[in-house]
């Protein structure tokens, strides 16, 4: 027997952390180019499966953790399980690259290319752009 869990983000959210990361360098933010660029360029990285959580999450999971509410999942994960994570852990790196709210990235087209990337995501889990 085994509990299984995932955790899962908002997709406008989940690209805008991308659109950061030192691994896609070549076409974001580091490079000085647009998120327009970068969503044209964009493909998952070569260790994951998908674009989408819902690719690649197992659908008879005990839990899913939203990363935007990480910290009340994971004292629901260590209620459930007895095992503690610390959620204090975070990409310090990334983090410090962003400078606003990923809605500031945005106009109405690169939100709606999202929208199309990560439609699967957006219907099993019920984000919206806000």
């Amino acid at each position: 027997e085994s509990f299984k869990f995932s955790i899962i983000r908002n997709p406008w959210d989940k690209v805008i952390s991308h659109y950061h990361q030192p691994f896609y360098k070549s076409i974001n933010s580091l490079s000085n180019k647009s998120l327009d660029f970068f969503l044209k360029k964009y493909k998952p990285a070569p260790w994951e499966h998908g674009f989408q959580c819902s690719d690649f999450v197992d659908k008879e999971l005990d839990l899913i953790i939203r990363f935007e509410d990480r910290v009340a999942g994971l004292k629901r994960l260590e209620q459930e399980t007895g095992v503690y994570v610390d959620n204090s852990v975070h990409h310090k790196a990334t983090s410090q690259r962003r400078t606003k709210e990923y809605k500031h990235y945005y106009d109405e087209e690169t939100k709606n290319r999202v929208a199309q990337l990560y439609a699967g995501d957006i219907a099993a889990y019920n984000y919206t752009f806000e």
